[in-house]
């Protein structure tokens, strides 16, 4: 792209101070060429300046973050603008009494839903305990009938397995009696 004075401009996509590019042409810089030369030009990005509540802020590429010790301290905004100029202000509102700050009424809310002892959280908690507890005793329940029909089982094929044994016992001793009486004959 041309730079407006007949030389080509070149760009990086990143943004900040730890943005660096270094080019290096070939020819040597006539007169009417790319404004390159054999020598390395080089140059570093800048990061994005500016205040917070009047406050200065620290710059990072296109993010500026509150300065330590100060109120805003830790508030990051990200900045979409690219080139150089005025694009507002930021004013940050006191938080000296709950009301009159979002984040004050947001913590509010917060505690509130995350109270121990009241809270939604707490209340979802103590009902799946009470659920786990009531599905804990009808599984102990179902065990004790399943262990009672198990019993109930074991007792009735004992009851078979001896009618077995004494059906074979009486198929023996018939068997032996037809013997006796087939040779009666």
């Amino acid at each position: 792209m041309d730079d407006g004075s007949g030389n080509l401009k070149i760009a990086t996509d990143g943004y900040g101070s730890s943005e660096s590019i270094s080019v290096t042409s070939s020819l040597a810089n006539p007169s009417g060429s790319t404004g390159f030369d054999t020598l390395p030009t080089t140059d570093n990005g800048f990061d994005i300046a500016g205040t917070i509540n009047n406050n200065v802020a620290v710059g990072s590429g296109l993010t500026l973050t509150g300065s330590s010790g100060q109120p805003e301290e830790g508030l990051s905004l990200a900045i979409s603008q690219t080139t150089t100029g005025s694009y507002g202000s930021i004013t940050l509102v006191d938080v000296a009494s709950e009301g009159s700050s979002i984040l004050l009424n947001l913590q509010s809310i917060l505690k509130g839903i995350t109270d121990p002892l009241s809270g939604p959280i707490y209340h979802s908690t103590d009902s799946l305990n009470q659920n786990i507890r009531m599905l804990n005793e009808r599984i102990r329940e179902y065990e004790e009938r399943l262990e009672v029909r198990r019993e109930l089982l074991i007792s009735q094929f004992l009851k078979a397995d001896e009618a077995l044994k004494l059906l074979n016992i009486a198929q023996t001793s018939l068997g032996s009696q037809l013997n006796t009486l087939s040779n009666l004959d």
